[in-house]
């Protein structure tokens, strides 16, 4: 990540001339004659993505050990107890026109 943080200018530069590297090398693999020659070219375009796939994997490493998620313990809790759920509250009751008072249901 230095590269990106010292320069990022570099770093775009830098990942353009690769592309258009490899898409050269790509073109001038289907234009050629040789079959011997289109193979060299296969070969190192695969060279050019194995060196950007170590490259990136590298840049993303933190150093860190690596711990398989199984091996990591999972801290002991209590049991919830059980919530009881509360019983809503009575309506109150609602006078009604006509002195009725209405008591709900």
């Amino acid at each position: 990540m230095r590269l990106i943080d010292d320069s990022p200018g570099a770093f775009i530069t830098m990942c353009f001339v690769v592309l258009y590297v490899t898409v050269a090398v790509e073109a001038a693999m289907l234009v050629s004659g040789s079959l011997a020659l289109m193979w060299l070219f296969f070969v190192c375009v695969i060279a050019i993505a194995a060196g950007l796939v170590t490259w990136m994997l590298h840049l993303l490493d933190d150093g860190a050990p690596v711990t398989p998620v199984a091996a990591v313990a999972e801290p002991e809790r209590e049991p919830a107890a059980p919530v009881q759920e509360a019983a809503p509250a009575p309506a109150p009751a609602r006078a009604q026109s006509g002195g009725r008072t209405l008591i709900p249901a």
